[in-house]
């Protein structure tokens, strides 16, 4: 996440189609991320939460064991050493302003 922030916050907008807050954002990062960069994780989160420029957001999460997933228009497989955010919205895409 140290370099990905940014390529996160342009997916969301990019799959959107505009820049708006969530209401909230669950986040999940495998437990060897924890073992490995140890005080780093905490620096990944508030990266994470200034890129996607959450201010008052609540943002919650957890450690995870092994992923499985993928990005957009690529193969699903297993993953280590991830970090996944959902950002969930009050309001349905269809319902957002134009």
């Amino acid at each position: 996440i140290l370099k990905a922030s940014q390529e996160i916050k342009e997916d969301v907008n990019l799959h959107l189609g505009k820049n708006i807050k969530p209401a909230v954002v669950i986040g999940t990062m495998c437990a060897s991320r924890e073992v490995i960069l140890k005080e780093g994780t905490k620096k990944e989160l508030k990266m994470l939460k200034n890129t996607l420029k959450l201010g008052k957001v609540p943002f919650v999460g957890f450690y995870s064991f092994g992923e499985i997933g993928s990005k957009i228009g690529q193969a699903c497989k297993f993953n280590h050493m991830t970090a996944n955010v959902f950002l969930l919205y009050d309001k349905l895409i269809t319902d957002l302003p134009k």
